[in-house]
């Protein structure tokens, strides 16, 4: 059905303390930070509608997971490297994506969207008393093309900023690749093929894939976990 229907989202956490600063921090160890890069350049445009349903069905389950999480969708294109369309918003409040806030044109800048939302999100993130942080961040990628037109960022830049957040802050990647070698692409961008990755897939059309998605996340925001060999691109 969709994309990104079983796309990114959050491990929740499930311990709780018993002191009184301890619950409060709790609290925020059971929010997830789950943030969605969309490729919206030309090459979506037959898929556009798929990838519509795909990201609204995704949320509308996501609402039904115990946990609190707070949403971030950046959309990207040559025009636009970074539209920010939702910006940390509670999942709750999360509107339905349209032919309106979704149109696809121009080029694939992935580098600068991917680079400029690690630090966005990064910074925003940053500035938190250690209370409010999430208990963990969840970070989604989509697209099915390959890099074309960025010009902030380079690859090694961004294979920097990924792996800076994966090995300081244990922030989890899922990468989802349409009618490319998914594997290799995330890799190339820091994104590990371990236990730390929370997709890595590959599929032939927009229209289908990330099912194991679905199952991973459930897994993660229900605390079980998802095993490794699960993990293995199609």
């Amino acid at each position: 059905m969709s994309i990104i229907i079983g796309i990114i989202v959050a491990l929740a956490m499930n311990s709780f303390a018993h002191n009184s600063k301890q619950e409060e921090t709790a609290t925020q160890e059971t929010l997830s930070e789950i943030v969605v890069l969309l490729d919206c350049s030309g090459s979506m445009s037959s898929t556009a509608s798929d990838a519509i349903g795909g990201f609204n069905a995704f949320v509308e389950e996501q609402k039904k997971v115990p946990g609190e999480a707070v949403l971030t969708l950046v959309q990207f294109n040559s025009q636009d490297p970074h539209e920010v369309v939702y910006d940390r918003m509670p999942l709750e409040d999360v509107p339905k994506l349209t032919v309106d806030t979704y149109q696809p044109r121009a080029s694939t800048p992935l580098y600068d969207a991917l680079g400029w939302t690690l630090d966005y999100i990064g910074q925003a993130l940053d500035v938190l008393a250690e209370e409010n942080k999430p208990g963990v961040v969840i970070f989604a990628i989509l697209t099915d093309g390959l890099e074309n037109d960025s010009k902030e960022y380079t690859k090694d830049g961004v294979f920097k900023l990924v792996d800076y957040q994966q090995e300081k802050h244990d922030w989890k990647f899922a990468y989802l690749g349409a009618n490319q070698d998914a594997m290799a692409v995330a890799a190339g961008i820091g994104i590990r093929y371990d236990a730390n990755a929370l997709n890595v897939s590959g599929f032939v059309g927009i229209g289908t894939g990330a099912a194991s998605m679905n199952v991973s996340v459930t897994s993660y925001r229900t605390g079980k976990g998802v095993e490794p060999d699960s993990l293995e691109a199609e």
